[in-house]
């Protein structure tokens, strides 16, 4: 036998290969679980989700409280504008609301 083959029948030798293999098959087991934890996943991704709509709600605070004296300045100027963009809404919306009743009551 040469000196590696002996090294490697050696028992301490042995007992630190298996220590590491156990090592790694427990971080292996450990990745195996997170990603078939579904639930988890959902549950993370929801808070993920929900940090990154704060964030945008304060972004457009900030944009919306910078821009507010402007639009209203120009909404002062223009009030016809106004009036056109409102019954456009009202329009558009009772619209949707037609199509959605009949669509259900169609469905029944």
């Amino acid at each position: 036998m040469t000196a590696a083959s002996e090294a490697h029948r050696d028992p301490d030798h042995l007992r630190t290969d298996l220590d590491e293999l156990r090592g790694d098959l427990g971080e292996t087991v450990e990745e195996l679980t997170a990603r078939l934890d579904v639930p988890s996943r959902v549950r993370a991704r929801g808070r993920e989700t929900v940090a990154q709509a704060q964030q945008t709600a304060r972004q457009v605070r900030g944009v919306v409280a910078e821009k507010a004296p402007a639009v209203d300045i120009a909404l002062r100027e223009r009030p016809g504008v106004v009036a056109a963009v409102s019954a456009g809404a009202a329009l558009l919306l009772y619209g949707i609301a037609r199509r959605s009743s009949s669509a259900s009551s169609s469905a029944s």
